[in-house]
């Protein structure tokens, strides 16, 4: 893989330059390979490595909100820009998460039962002992918690 320069964040404001050399300052760069196709698969455009295979991940999450965006989800059922934020990344089960998943679940008439997270390991112990919060809005998980109606069960899977 060749990965090449796609982005990079800066902070500082232009107006900070001289006299006391401030400016735009560089913090990171992200590297990476993009592949644009048509609907038939044919390469429009790229840049880095186009055949190169990755897995998306999280950065698919605004796209999977986006039909629930477009058809004015948000508004119809009143989610806050903080809920609306939750539906579109991973989150770590801090209080403020939880208590915007709470939210979204009173909002569309559903509870915690209705929650399966990702996990990252197995769970050896009972629900009510588990210091991880295996399941609902307080799962601390890798992607967005998803409706289901999946139980927990020793042995399943646990976020810690």
């Amino acid at each position: 893989m060749h990965p090449v320069p796609l982005v990079a964040t800066t902070r500082g404001y232009p107006q900070d330059r001289e006299p006391a050399g401030g400016g735009y300052a560089v913090e990171n760069i992200h590297y990476g390979s993009i592949a644009v196709v048509d609907v038939a698969g044919r390469l429009l455009w790229s840049a880095g490595d186009p055949d190169v295979m990755t897995f998306t991940r999280s950065a698919l999450k605004p796209f999977q909100a986006l039909p629930f965006v477009l058809d004015d989800g948000p508004a119809r059922f009143g989610l806050s820009r903080a809920e609306l934020a939750l539906l579109c990344a991973s989150h770590s089960g801090e209080e403020k998460h939880i208590a915007a998943v709470a939210g979204i679940l009173d909002k569309i008439g559903l509870d915690e039962t209705h929650l399966n997270a990702a996990a990252r390991r197995r769970c050896t112990t009972t629900p009510s002992a588990c210091p991880c919060r295996p399941t609902g809005a307080g799962a601390r998980c890798t992607t967005t918690a998803r409706a289901s109606t999946a139980a927990f069960s020793p042995g399943a899977a646990c976020t810690a």
